[in-house]
């Protein structure tokens, strides 16, 4: 029998544990099939971790991992700290040295092709799982506040990897596309441009989610709660202690992010990851500003369309310290008014944020079970968490199933 057939007998309880993008997406999915779900977060509200101010892309298209031939040669530059696009602080703990050789195995052609796949794969089931989630809002569907992204080449390396994609748009058919263009202080070589990819605010997908989960499906959503424990009885899942008590429950999903093993190390077990930390600003936006996202992937900074504020967010910095994080943010500025001065006000006082995303060394998300009946995880999406959050909301929701 497989080891998740118990499970599929009967309206269970389930107990989600963090209520960012990834938390609140496999609650809504597991409360789509009849289950009473509980959603536990110590913030006192949804998407107030890594989550919150992130880049607001749904980036479908282009997933490919961080962990590619094309990285290893830039190493030496990351670690001593000569390209802005990326630092890498090192350290001797066992954890982060395994995790660091991982990644290095991970970089090899034939690891990272099977990545590149999976991670498609993923981001396709996340737009179909986000298109039947909107199917059953009691409202109409979430706003997109912007259409279509352009991953734009900068360097005749980039555009030559372009070129023989279908998505492959010249520099004119670019500016074509998204007029903004015409502003742009970097090369234009060309770039990929994916009308079905958008711009969408991760703080109103999680509201949007939650509200539609209470409202239609009585799903309970615990703020405010420190979790203290997941306790097991005979090999299966018994409940979760946070500050409050104990909560009695038939399943527990585990979406922490890099709190992840804090709560699952004295059960036995660990998850592969290290915190990646990017940053982002939040600006007015000018008259001038780009009705499609972009992709700029030479600073490794994405440019998204909020309505009446555009969102710069960039930067992939590994195993950083937070204390660092205003000057990177003054960095993220000034490389974003170089690149884009017309699209956004850069006097105007910036809504900063940084977040330290958790990051398999693979790219690949740990998604399902464990050895411990009734405990899953959901974790280790990294920089592409709100792309992948409803497809692996949606895998956890069909191991678990519903009742029968």
């Amino acid at each position: 029998m497989d080891s998740c057939d118990w499970l599929k007998r009967a309206i269970m309880k389930i107990c989600v544990l963090g209520a960012g993008v990834v938390g609140v997406s496999t609650a809504f999915a597991l409360s789509r099939l009849g289950h009473e779900v509980e959603v536990i977060d110590r913030a006192d509200c949804v998407a107030s971790g890594a989550s919150h101010a992130n880049g607001a892309q749904l980036s479908w298209s282009h997933t490919d991992p961080m962990a590619s031939p094309a990285i290893l040669g830039k190493l030496p530059a990351f670690l001593v700290g000569l390209d802005p696009a990326m630092r890498i602080h090192l350290s001797l703990k066992p954890n982060f040295l395994g995790w660091g050789l991982s990644f290095l195995r991970h970089c090899t052609p034939s690891l990272f092709e099977g990545g590149r796949r999976k991670r498609h794969q993923l981001a396709e089931d996340s737009r179909l799982a986000l298109s039947e989630f909107e199917r059953d809002f009691a409202g109409a569907k979430m706003r997109r506040t912007g259409i279509g992204k352009i991953v734009l080449a900068q360097t005749l390396g980039q555009q030559r990897a372009m070129l023989q994609s279908e998505k492959y748009h010249t520099a004119e058919q670019c500016v074509e596309i998204e007029p903004a263009l015409k502003s742009w202080g970097g090369n234009n070589l060309g770039g990929l441009y994916a009308p079905d990819d958008c711009a969408l605010d991760t703080v109103y997908f999680c509201t949007r989610l939650k509200d539609e989960a209470e409202t239609k499906y009585g799903t309970k959503f615990r703020f405010g709660e420190t979790i203290h424990s997941i306790s097991t009885k005979q090999g299966r899942i018994d409940g979760v202690t946070t500050e409050t008590g104990h909560t009695r429950c038939d399943a527990v999903i585990v979406c922490l992010g890099n709190d992840v093993n804090a709560l699952v190390r004295p059960l036995g077990l660990s998850v592969p990851i290290c915190s990646v930390r990017g940053y982002s600003v939040t600006l007015p936006a000018k008259a001038h500003a780009p009705k499609a996202s972009l992709t700029d992937l030479t600073h490794k900074i994405v440019f998204a369309n909020l309505g009446d504020k555009i969102r710069i967010a960039g930067f992939a910095d590994i195993n950083a310290l937070q204390e660092r994080s205003a000057r990177r943010v003054e960095t993220l500025i000034d490389i974003a008014r170089n690149c884009w001065p017309d699209i956004a006000d850069y006097e105007a006082e910036p809504s900063a944020w940084t977040g330290a995303r958790p990051m398999t060394p693979s790219g690949i998300p740990v998604i399902g079970p464990t050895s411990i009946e009734g405990l899953f995880l959901n974790a280790g999406h990294g920089s592409l968490g709100y792309t992948f959050a409803a497809g692996s909301a949606q895998r956890i929701a069909n191991q678990i199933g519903g009742p029968s």
